[in-house]
């Protein structure tokens, strides 16, 4: 159901490609004093969705966070994000659980299989 609702809306794709550091998650931003002092790790950075730059911000600290963070950002369509966010997250723990099989550090494809859980039961 989830693939067919978003894949079957025109508007998650008419968007303006930018680059995307594509890996903007808890292990790749550093704080001090409760600030954002930098960001590290590009070594993923591609051109697509801006949306996409939300979806580990959603996986590592959840859906109100990734929605505040893009709130202050000035995202024009928080419902839209939410159902992206959603969808690109499931999609990403399956990319883990088939790309890494066999690969994968140490407790990442199970981690992948408990994220895909908890994705699927609150969509």
């Amino acid at each position: 159901m989830q693939f067919e609702t978003h894949l079957s809306a025109p508007s998650n794709f008419r968007f303006p490609p930018v680059v995307l550091h594509a890996d903007l998650g808890k292990d790749h931003i550093v704080a001090e004093d409760s600030s954002v002092s930098g960001v590290l790790d590009f070594g993923d950075v591609n051109w697509g969705d801006p949306d996409y730059d939300f979806m580990y911000l959603f996986v590592d600290f959840g859906l109100q966070f990734a929605i505040e963070v893009a709130r202050r950002y000035g995202h024009s369509n928080l419902d839209q994000l939410r159902t992206k966010l959603c969808y690109f997250g499931i999609l990403d723990q399956i990319g883990t659980i088939l790309d890494e099989a066999g690969r994968a550090l140490d407790g990442q494809e199970a981690a992948a299989w408990h994220r895909l859980r908890q994705l699927l039961r609150n969509t």
